[in-house]
This record gives C-alpha cells, sequence and structure tokens, in this order.
C-alpha cells in the first residue's frame, strides 16, 4: 500500500485564490456621458443672380464719387435665352481684362481756362504768358489793325483843271461832296462844284453837279488808294466825265486827306470836246 503525501494548506489556500482571480473578469473603465453641443443657426444662402429680362430697364451706375475719376464702362452680355417658364441660369460677368492707361481729368472751367497759344508777331503788344487779359499797347506803339472807315463822310475839294487842246486852258473848280461808304470797299458820292471857266473873252462862271463811284483799296492801317469815277453835267456846255486815281491819308481818327494826281477829264462844250488833267486835293470829315 502506497501512502500519498498531501500538500501544505499554504499551497492548498494559494491555489484556490489563484483560480478565483483568474476566473472573475477584469475590472473596465466606465464610459464617459455624451456631451450636448448648442445649436448653430444655418449660414444665409445668397439668392442666385438673375439675368433682366429681355427689353427691361438697364439698372443704372451708380453716380461718381466728388474728387475721384468716373467708373469705367462696362456692358453685360445678352440674357441666356431660355425655355417659357424656366429662370434662366446664373452667368458671371467680368470685364475686359485691360484699363484705360491714364486719366485725363476734365478740362477746367472757362473762367480758369488761360487764353490759347497763338504765334507772336512783330510789331504786336503781347500778354504776359497764361494770362487772359487783353494785351497792353507798348508806349508810342501803333496798333496794326486797319481802321475801317465810318459809312458817312462830307468832303470839301478844289481842283485845278489843266486843258490840252488848242492853246490849252485853265478851269478850276470848288465844292463840297457828301459820301455814302456801301462796305469795306465800295463807296458813292453827289457832288456840287463852283466852276471857274475859260470864256471866249473873258473868264466865266458856272456850276457842276456831279456823281461820284469809288473803290478803296486799303494798303496800310492808315493809308489807302481809292480809284473813282465822276460823271457831271456843265449847263449850257455838256457832259463832264472824269477818271481819277489818288492816294488816301487818315489824319485824324474822323479826318481824311486825299490827292487826286493828273485825272484825265473830258469836257463837252458845245459841240467841241476838249481834255484837261486836274489835280485836286480833298479834305474829307467822317461822321
Amino acid at each position: 500500500m502506497r501512502i500519498l503525501a498531501l500538500p501544505p494548506l499554504s499551497v492548498v489556500l494559494l491555489a484556490a485564490l489563484g483560480g478565483t482571480l483568474q476566473a472573475q473578469p477584469a475590472p473596465t473603465a466606465p464610459a464617459p456621458a455624451p456631451t450636448q453641443t448648442a445649436p448653430v443657426a444655418p449660414a444665409p444662402v445668397a439668392p442666385a443672380p438673375v439675368a433682366p429680362a429681355p427689353g427691361g430697364p438697364a439698372s443704372a451706375p451708380p453716380p461718381p464719387v466728388q474728387g475721384q475719376p468716373p467708373p469705367y464702362p462696362t456692358t453685360q452680355p445678352p440674357p441666356y435665352p431660355t425655355a417659357p417658364g424656366q429662370a434662366p441660369p446664373p452667368y458671371y460677368y467680368y470685364p475686359p481684362y485691360y484699363y484705360p492707361p491714364y486719366y485725363y481729368p476734365p478740362p477746367p472751367p472757362a473762367a480758369n481756362r488761360a487764353a490759347p497759344y497763338e504765334p507772336p508777331i512783330p510789331g504786336q503788344p503781347q500778354a504776359a504768358p497764361g494770362s487772359n487779359e487783353p494785351p497792353v499797347p507798348a508806349p508810342g506803339a501803333r496798333a496794326e489793325a486797319a481802321r475801317p472807315r465810318k459809312p458817312i463822310a462830307i468832303a470839301t475839294f478844289t481842283e485845278a483843271a489843266l486843258g490840252m487842246d488848242g492853246e490849252g486852258f485853265y478851269n478850276h473848280l470848288a465844292g463840297v461832296r457828301f459820301d455814302y461808304r456801301v462796305g469795306k470797299h465800295l463807296g458813292l458820292g453827289a457832288a456840287f462844284s463852283y466852276v471857274n471857266l475859260k470864256g471866249p473873252k473873258t473868264r466865266v462862271h458856272n456850276v457842276l453837279p456831279a456823281l461820284m463811284a469809288e473803290w478803296y483799296f486799303p494798303v496800310s492801317p492808315n493809308f489807302g488808294l481809292p480809284l473813282r469815277a465822276y460823271a457831271g453835267y456843265l449847263p449850257k456846255n455838256g457832259p463832264w466825265l472824269k477818271a481819277a486815281f489818288g492816294l488816301s491819308g487818315r489824319l485824324s481818327e474822323h479826318v481824311v486827306l486825299t490827292v487826286e494826281g493828273l485825272a484825265p477829264t473830258l469836257w463837252v462844250v458845245r459841240d467841241t470836246t476838249v481834255t484837261s488833267f486836274d489835280l485836286a486835293v480833298e479834305l474829307a470829315f467822317e461822321l
């Protein structure tokens, strides 16, 4: 008979305690409680751009800001074609990639604008650069612009006629003439003269009414060349015709001196026509 040795009591207790520890599951950590978050409002959604209806009024551009250039002008493309009852799809319009390289501000007001540049004229007074004031003539300077003639003038004249026919003769005329200037060059006049004539035996007296037509050629501010034609009638004798070319010079604003040199003249004396060359001096007063 075989006797088995029993293990000590301490070994048995340790074995039993070890089995118990292995049989129980290991404790686990508790799950965290769920946290509640505050509700968030949804972000507002901008409405999609809608193309304007065909033929509808276009939106006016915003007014320009004071002191800034006006906005660059842009144009929108035509509306996208859609089926009846269907909203047009949105589109995005981008302005051109180029812009004006320089901005030119508007011109200043006329009151602050400088006078345009004009090339200087020899003999003319010049204004200060950038000034709107009229030029002030220098002391003693004479204006180069021709003075316009007055439309009405009264002239007094004296005239010597040197006859060339036969033994020659000398007639003298003195009178007054009323002139009316139609334009810048044309003038008309009516004259009435006293005439001292050579008679058959002694000097005789007569009168000579005549009409004048003049074409005036201005050559400088104060000088001109008048070309004149006269036609009159000498009572108890016959017609009187004269063509004259002279020189006129202005003595003052209203006084003009004219000299007619060697003007050919025809005198009809009864049935005879004689020729003379006349020298006249005239002083006209413009009204």
